[in-house]
């Protein structure tokens, strides 16, 4: 068997993916060999992630700024 969500093969009665976690059942795993992404796949998903990272750290960011403000203005008395 596979898992269906990271394609590592898994040993005979297993419940969940040594590897990712996913739990292995009639639904969650099959017994052919997953399909390959494709290269513009993977730089998708890539993108998505530092897309997601960036707008982490730009909120982060404003928020500490904010937070900055708002203690200056509460101690300047």
């Amino acid at each position: 068997m596979f898992c269906s969500k990271c394609g590592k093969e898994q040993q005979e009665g297993s419940r969940f993916c040594a590897q990712c976690g996913q739990e292995i059942g009639k639904h969650a795993a099959s017994s052919t060999v997953p399909q390959k992404k494709s290269g513009l796949q993977d730089f998708g998903e890539m993108a998505a992630r530092t897309a997601a990272e960036s707008v982490k750290s730009q909120t982060r960011s404003q928020i500490s700024r904010v937070v900055g403000d708002i203690f200056r203005t509460i101690f300047k008395r």
